[in-house]
């Protein structure tokens, strides 16, 4: 990473002495400042807004972990280390599937972390559904960030803890579970969503920032080998649910590809690819019969 500029350094720290040390991340005056404006507003004192800073600045810390808080959708989702924090990529996705869902539905979302995505579905319409996360810091979470947003749902959500890759039939059967002690009409799901692991071993070394190395979770990045290790068993569960629509977030086109063929040779009948505002392929959806308005991405008509 380049140096930055000493005239820029400079007029930094005549505006305040806090920009320099916020520079060093930031990379630029105007975002800076207003993450220096975010700071001054959470810290309750000066020496709070200084140790914000040092924290920011010098130790590379995500700013959400600092303010302890992302706004996503309609919710605000609390984030604390030991979770992923919550993407605008994700955002666009999730909100994109709520417009396509119908009052009623029944959602999964499978590695859930924050729990962000099933609770902004449940405050954008009146569906229900479940989050399943095999650690329990991100199960904890989920739960403060149920109850943190109760005033904003529509729906309704709850959240369980599963292993995607292990244990198939007993998760199946505990979402199942849930949706019964919340008395849903109909038996069988959906949608199945997930955004999982989807990073190479070689990939997170090389491609991650160093703030995320340095501060989040591994275990919501890095998946095995090329990074594919969760998508097969995302359709299993999805199959075992009796799910008509799968909905996934995805690295980039290669892997998104890729993901289309494992679906198709595990039976799904149509598969596309979603592309998020960057023209990215950043989500792989595929339907059987029922469910195929999952089809068409957020810029399908551009």
């Amino acid at each position: 990473m380049p140096r930055l500029p000493t005239t820029l350094l400079r007029r930094a720290s005549k505006l305040s002495p806090h920009l320099p040390t916020l520079l060093k991340v930031c990379r630029s005056l105007d975002s800076a400042q207003i993450e220096l404006k975010w700071l001054k507003e959470h810290a309750k004192t000066p020496e709070e807004l200084q140790n914000f800073v040092y924290r920011r600045g010098e130790l590379n810390e995500p700013l959400q972990y600092i303010l302890g808080t992302q706004p996503f959708g309609a919710t605000e989702i609390l984030c604390e280390r030991g979770v992923l924090i919550p993407r605008a990529e994700t955002e666009e996705i999730a909100l994109h599937l709520a417009g396509l869902l119908k009052s009623g539905m029944k959602v999964v979302d499978l590695c859930t972390g924050t729990g962000c995505i099933p609770l902004l579905l449940a405050a954008e319409k009146q569906v229900s559904t479940v989050g399943v996360d095999i650690s329990p810091i991100a199960l904890s979470l989920a739960m403060k960030n149920l109850e943190h947003n109760k005033e904003v749902l529509r729906g309704r959500a709850q959240f369980l803890m599963g292993d995607v890759l292990s244990d198939i039939e007993e998760t199946a059967y505990s979402v199942q579970a849930c949706f019964d002690e919340m008395e849903e009409g109909h038996e069988s799901v959906d949608v199945v969503v997930s955004n999982p692991p989807y990073i190479s071993a070689d990939g997170y070394n090389k491609d991650t920032a160093r703030s995320v190395r340095l501060w989040e979770p591994k275990l919501a990045l890095e998946a095995e080998h090329d990074g594919d290790h969760f998508y097969p068993k995302i359709a299993e569960i999805a199959e075992a649910l009796g799910a008509r629509a799968i909905v996934a977030e995805v690295g980039g086109w290669e892997q998104a590809r890729r993901v289309e063929g494992y679906w198709r040779q595990l039976g799904w009948s149509g598969t596309n690819v979603w592309e998020d505002f960057a023209k990215k392929g950043r989500t792989v959806v595929a339907w059987n019969q029922g469910g195929e308005w999952v089809k068409d991405g957020p810029n399908a008509a551009q």
